[in-house]
């Protein structure tokens, strides 16, 4: 509806200083405010998304994650702390593995029933899907560069072994999906990352790929 729309409107202007502030907050907090922080923000995100089912709504909170990601990816990269007893870093690992993974089946179950595809619903889901997807990707080959830098890894290797794995079945799902479009897509994301990675100058980074690769073809 109008109104719909018009609420909608001001939301999704506020949402970079949404996440700005969120990137503050976390900057000024301890490691273990910040992963309570993190847990909040990938909490109310996925509890929005099922609350307000519309495809404006999910535009809206993968805006707010396209934002805010790379602050969280570069926590868990710069802040985790291998002998954490709590393990509360992989615990928020594995909350937004899952989170991303819910709105990938979303968008593949949206696509598959819209009749219309070259409709701007369609376009709008095959993008968020596109992101979602290359954000797994992306998790993935943190999760294993995280193992291969942590010298104490083996403490916490059950839960980094499990998010590896999850990102990879999460891959798998759209290259396996029964909708062309959505496994289609699937490739395309994996071309395109594959086309990034002869670029990239760490070797850590392109072997972290290979290996992921060499998972998704087994």
């Amino acid at each position: 509806s109008r109104d719909g729309n018009s609420q909608e409107l001001p939301s999704n202007n506020l949402l970079p200083e949404l996440s700005s502030a969120s990137e503050t907050m976390g900057c000024r907090m301890n490691n273990k405010h910040l992963w309570k922080l993190m847990m909040v923000l990938l909490s109310t995100s996925h509890q929005s998304s099922q609350l307000v089912s519309t495809d404006q709504c999910l535009s809206n909170i993968i805006s707010f994650l396209h934002n805010i990601l790379p602050f969280m990816k570069k926590c868990f990269r710069e802040r985790a702390e291998p002998g954490d007893v709590h393990t509360n870093p992989q615990v928020a690992l594995g909350a937004l593995i899952s989170l991303l993974a819910y709105f990938c089946t979303e968008c593949d179950n949206r696509i598959s029933m819209l009749e219309n595809k070259i409709s701007d619903s369609y376009r709008l889901l095959a993008k968020i899907l596109f992101f979602c997807s290359g954000e797994v990707i992306a998790l993935a080959k943190l999760v294993h560069e995280i193992e291969f830098l942590n010298e104490n890894g083996a403490k916490n290797d059950v839960h980094m072994c499990g998010s590896f794995r999850h990102c990879i079945h999460i891959i798998q799902g759209s290259l396996r999906s029964t909708n062309m479009q959505v496994q289609m897509l699937g490739i395309h994301v994996l071309k395109t990352c594959a086309q990034r990675e002869l670029t990239e100058v760490s070797q850590t980074e392109t072997h972290s790929f290979m290996i992921l690769l060499g998972e998704l073809l087994g």
